[in-house]
């Protein structure tokens, strides 16, 4: 790993040693939140403990549009031995094992790295609106895998046009091809890494490309 010439960091999950940031390309599972990761993280080498770059500095209160409603507190799952009931983010629906935020009123919790999630972004296949990253009441079938966007599931979603995507589906790589049938789409998939931040990426990459055509 190479480290990344920054100032060193204490964090309350590992108190008792300073993380330094390393950027890599193999695999790990953070510390903090407990999912894979790939790329820049926090390490302590003496300890073998890693964070998400992000876990590594994300703020104790954070407002989001994913809930607008109220604030969401960072906090820390208990061991398994301890727990009373399971959580499951309420955007990605994966089980949370360590940081996540939350908003007690609402029984509302979040992966940090799902706060990065972008609130929209473009797809090749529906050039004509932005998708909005969003919760919807109603099934519906996404355009790239055909499986369902179940009831209150997040998805990218044109309203306007009733146009939905899974948040993974997002990241397959999609291009529109003519043929002498007419158009069609052309699908790769691309190679697995940590959606969020594959997601981030894409948002970044867009973001890039709307300020050349100023």
């Amino acid at each position: 790993m190479a480290p990344i010439h920054k100032n060193p960091i204490q964090h309350l999950l590992h108190p008792n040693h300073s993380l330094t940031l390393f950027d890599s390309n193999t695999k790990y599972v953070c510390d903090g939140c407990k999912t894979l990761g790939i790329g820049k993280r926090f390490n302590c080498s003496e300890c073998d403990f890693d964070l998400h770059e992000y876990c590594g500095t994300c703020p104790m209160n954070l407002s989001s549009f994913l809930h607008p409603y109220h604030s969401l507190k960072l906090v820390t799952r208990m061991p398994h031995g301890n727990r009373q009931l399971d959580r499951i983010c309420n955007v990605c629906c994966d089980s949370i094992e360590g940081l996540f935020y939350r908003c007690k009123t609402c029984e509302f919790d979040v992966h940090p790295l799902c706060t990065l999630l972008p609130q929209t972004l473009r797809h090749v296949l529906h050039e004509e609106h932005p998708l909005r990253l969003l919760s919807s009441s109603e099934s519906r079938t996404c355009v790239i895998c055909k499986g369902a966007c179940n009831a209150f599931s997040w998805r990218y979603r044109c309203a306007l046009c009733d146009f939905d995507i899974h948040m993974e589906c997002m990241l397959v790589q999609c291009k529109k091809q003519k043929t002498w049938l007419g158009i069609s789409n052309e699908i790769h998939l691309l190679n697995k890494r940590n959606r969020m931040a594959c997601l981030k990426d894409l948002h970044q990459m867009e973001l890039k490309e709307e300020e050349k055509k100023k």
